[in-house]
Order: C-alpha cells, then sequence, then structure tokens
C-alpha cells in the first residue's frame, strides 16, 4: 500500500459465491480483489448487464500492478502459505453467518 501510494483494505472474511471459492473451500489460499466505488450496490458483477464498458479501467490497471508485485514478492520469498482445515473453513462460515444459507441453497460442501 505504502510503496504504491495506494489504499488497500484486507479481510478474513470467506466469499463462497466468488470466483475463487472452488479452490478457497479445499483449503488452497485465495485473494479476493475489488474495487471500492460509492454508491455502485451490489454492482453488475456477474449479471447480463457486466460488459467491458462498466470496467473501471484505471481500478483494473492499479490493481494488476498490485497483485503482480504481490506474486513477485511470494515468488522471491523462502516462505510457503500454508493449506486451511476444511474444518476451520467450515466453521469461519458458520462464525460469519453463511452456513444457514449456504446449507439452505445446497451450497454447503462441509
Amino acid at each position: 500500500s505504502d510503496r504504491f501510494d495506494h489504499p488497500i483494505s484486507t479481510g478474513e472474511a470467506l466469499v463462497p459465491h466468488s470466483d475463487h471459492w472452488p479452490f478457497v473451500k479445499r483449503g488452497i489460499p485465495g485473494y479476493m480483489i475489488s474495487g471500492e466505488t460509492e454508491g455502485r450496490g451490489r454492482g453488475w458483477g456477474h449479471t447480463h448487464a457486466d460488459t467491458l464498458d462498466k470496467l473501471e479501467s484505471r481500478n483494473l490497471r492499479e490493481q494488476a500492478i498490485l497483485l503482480t508485485e504481490l506474486v513477485v514478492d511470494l515468488a522471491e520469498a523462502d516462505a510457503s502459505i500454508p493449506r486451511r482445515d476444511t474444518d476451520e473453513i467450515a466453521a469461519a462460515l458458520e462464525a460469519e453467518g453463511k452456513a444457514t444459507g449456504m446449507k439452505l441453497t445446497g451450497d454447503w460442501a462441509f
């Protein structure tokens, strides 16, 4: 954030209807990146109106730079990112209040 003079917020919340969820639910670490735009509400993502003309090119460019730097840093680091146990993922979903809805819709994989 400081290195690129770009605000970043982080969180631990699981996002079970994201593109990376098939990996995360199996314990594979994942990152979710999104831009913050005032007044946009739910947005256009994953709807028929999700077209390139709605893309904020500046956000995409800045996020691509930050993610590229993250990948380079991880590749150069002498570290490994551990997988997360599926019981831990299930407990986190319960704690976040997401389990009931996922069970009702048949999305519960635990």
